[in-house]
């Protein structure tokens, strides 16, 4: 049965220097290759590449296992000023997945205030998996968007896979119910290693989420 107030579609703005990043393993080398290929790349220091390398794949590895809808990458080389300096790499990472209750675990609808004692009952300290550690930053809370309010979790995440280097990073997740379909949600979770910046990076992964917009059935593709 056609309803009109029935969304289809949601679409988040992703400014440059942000690509689509591939979770298929052989289309992830490509892109990978392409990157070695670039001039301000190369002037990177060679921890710093296979640093940067570790977490695009950890994060496509991730992204591949949680069946998520959309993975890119911010992947911004600032030229050296001189011969004798290095690039520096400034990197974060997005997943975009659409959950439902039975996802959650729940029968109830996933309103802000449903989402928000969910989360606040999970414990911040506890390992997610046997080679991750999370740790909370500020209790999950409601915020307002232009869309409408969803719930925000601020993390740091601790890999520490025994089969390479361990790399924290900052999480921070937006959980976004979707109008008029309170059994569905969608997840935004940005990251980044640059945990010395956090601040910066959580007002910029703000930004980039306030660009979330759902379309209905019969509404008109406008921007």
């Amino acid at each position: 049965m056609h309803d009109p107030t029935a969304v289809d579609t949601f679409r988040l703005d992703l400014p440059n220097p942000w690509q689509i990043l591939p979770v298929d393993p052989a289309e992830l080398d490509e892109t990978l290759a392409r990157l070695r290929e670039l001039d301000a790349w190369k002037t990177l220091d060679v921890a710093r590449r296979r640093e940067a390398e570790l977490t695009l794949r950890r994060f496509a590895s991730d992204a591949r296992a949680g069946g998520v809808r959309l993975a890119a990458f911010h992947a911004d080389l600032e030229q050296p000023t001189t011969a004798d300096d290095a690039a520096e790499l400034t990197l974060a990472t997005l997943v975009s997945s659409v959950l439902t209750s039975a996802d959650m675990g729940t029968d109830l609808p996933l309103t802000p205030h449903v989402l928000l004692a969910a989360l606040t009952m999970q414990r911040s300290d506890e390992p997610v998996l046997t080679t991750t550690r999370v740790r909370g930053l500020a209790p999950p809370a409601i915020e307002q968007l232009p869309y409408g309010a969803v719930v925000r979790s601020r993390r740091i995440r601790d890999h520490l896979a025994k089969d390479a280097e361990p790399l924290t990073t900052y999480v921070d997740t937006f959980y976004a119910p979707v109008p008029a379909a309170p059994h569905r949600m969608v997840l935004l979770e940005f990251s980044t290693p640059h945990v010395d910046a956090i601040e910066l990076f959580a007002e910029y992964f703000g930004a980039v989420a306030s660009t979330l917009r759902f379309y209905r059935q019969d509404e008109a593709t406008a921007l």
